[in-house]
């Protein structure tokens, strides 16, 4: 999902908050408002962190430190509808970052407003509705925004990031490809025995005579590019999700998984600090459905398959890696001719999209200077 290119306006004053008008299908009558509230651009404001700061040579910058303001992008033929919004984050040296998001980006909003009126008659199951971004000038919610900026500001601390400085580009020409890589996005490397492992976990639950899901945790590091500004991804290792609890549609982390997982990043972390857990791998071994009468019919591509995240890997992901915008998920599954399929998948405009990424012979961390994001100095 890309963001809304619509001329906008020369920005005006910032208001305190934005909310998602629905709007019915016919005759664009107004049905509710939904307020985008501050946990819905938490995720934003991570990855315009990312963005801005941690993949432009100011890692040493750390995300309690970036106050983001919200600013709205209007329409060019509107004074109360928005083409989207911005985050804006003053940068070391007197910069400024900023990260543009559309409209589209908070359909999860917008879903939150439908359900409320799915569940009060106002829609039907099957009815559409159209989405519209615009300011939210409630007073009160200025004002409570306002006592908030000048009196209650919270400073959240959290231990500094742990990098390896390695250069990127020998890896890229070292590695193989696996799906279209985006240049827009950081990169993501595997070792052939990581993705090897975390296919081989995943899969585990896809025995005929018990379909569960099955995974594991995907632990590796975060690199700095020695040769360009980026950030990078590793994964060199892969940790069972044993002692979990799984169903044909969901997999349960139990205390004795973390418990576990816990005590050997412990240990990893005392030799390398720049050892970190950076993602899951877990199988939808549930069948995707029958094949229908194209497959039998030709040799085109089946387009009916399992993986796509569900509600439960948004939250998931958004729960264990909160405030982590390099967070892997990767499913593993199968189309409707039975077919193994696969899909990694990282947050791009606020929901999980799918992406490429490169798998490596081998990596081998103890080759690498390991730095610390506050031990760094300004480029």
């Amino acid at each position: 999902m890309s963001p809304t290119r619509v001329a906008a306006k020369p920005v005006r004053a910032n208001p305190s908050a934005l909310k998602v008008n629905l709007l019915s299908e016919a005759g664009r009558r107004l049905l509710t408002s939904e307020p985008v509230t501050d946990a819905d651009l938490a995720n934003f404001r991570c990855e315009a962190w990312l963005d801005c700061f941690l993949r432009r040579g100011l890692a040493c910058v750390p995300l309690a430190e970036t106050h983001f303001r919200l600013i709205p992008i209007f329409k060019s033929d509107s004074d109360s509808a928005c083409a989207g919004f911005a985050l804006e984050a003053d940068a070391p040296r007197g910069a400024v970052a900023r990260r543009e998001y559309g409209v589209r980006a908070l359909i999860d909003v917008a879903r939150r407003g439908a359900e409320r009126l799915l569940k009060f008659g106002v829609l039907q199951p099957g009815d559409r509705y159209h989405l519209e971004l615009a300011p939210d000038q409630d007073p009160r919610q200025t004002m409570a925004a306002d006592a908030l900026d000048e009196s209650a500001r919270v400073s959240v601390k959290s231990a500094p990031l742990h990098f390896l400085s390695v250069p990127l580009r020998p890896l890229l020409e070292a590695g193989r490809a696996v799906e279209e890589l985006d240049p827009e996005t950081f990169h993501v490397f595997y070792t052939e025995a990581a993705l090897a492992a975390a296919e081989r976990y995943s899969r585990k639950g896809s025995q005929p005579a018990s379909i569960i899901e099955s995974g594991a945790a995907l632990a590796g590091f975060l690199c700095l590019a020695s040769d360009t500004t980026d950030l990078f991804v590793v994964v060199t290792d892969v940790l069972e999700a044993v002692h979990s609890e799984g169903t044909e549609f969901s997999l349960t982390y139990t205390s004795e998984s973390w418990t576990r997982i816990s005590r050997i990043m412990t240990a990893r972390q005392s030799a390398q600090p720049a050892c970190r857990l950076c993602g899951s791998a877990h199988g939808h071994n549930f069948s995707p459905g029958e094949p229908c009468a194209i497959c039998f019919a030709s040799n085109t591509p089946c387009g009916l398959h399992n993986v796509v995240p569900s509600s439960s890997d948004h939250l998931w992901t958004r729960s264990v890696f909160a405030h982590q915008p390099w967070a892997l998920c990767h499913i593993f599954g199968a189309n409707a001719r039975r077919e193994a399929l696969s899909g990694l998948f990282t947050f791009r405009w606020g929901t999980l999209t799918p992406r490429g990424f490169v798998v490596l012979p081998e990596f081998d961390p103890g080759h690498w200077e390991t730095i610390c994001a506050s031990n760094l100095n300004l480029k």
